[in-house]
């Protein structure tokens, strides 16, 4: 059985709310969606297989915050997609962003 994030976070000492996602590569605690956060290079958020279109993870970040950048880090590695666009919604807005290759 899988333990659900908001409790794997919690275990591992994670404070405030718990990132989400539509889901995680399931038995790699290093893809959970909290990994896309920790700046870890050997860590990141990683959906289960299949069709990525509309896959997804949400920060709650508790109190209004203004951003001037979003540094993503993206691996390409020739054994995965990659992505092409992200969608950032933020209070009640949504922007589609086109990602250069």
């Amino acid at each position: 059985m899988r333990a659900p994030d908001e409790q794997v976070w919690q275990v591992l000492g994670g404070s405030g709310p718990s990132p989400t996602a539509s889901d995680s590569l399931g038995g790699d605690l290093a893809s959970r969606p909290w990994a896309a956060l920790d700046g870890d290079p050997g860590t990141r958020w990683r959906p289960g297989f299949g069709d990525q279109a509309g896959r997804w993870i949400e920060v709650p970040l508790g109190s209004t915050r203004t951003f001037d950048r979003l540094n993503l880090q993206l691996v390409a590695d020739g054994r995965h997609s990659v992505p092409v666009s992200v969608t950032i919604e933020a209070g009640g807005e949504r922007r589609k962003v086109t990602l250069r290759p």
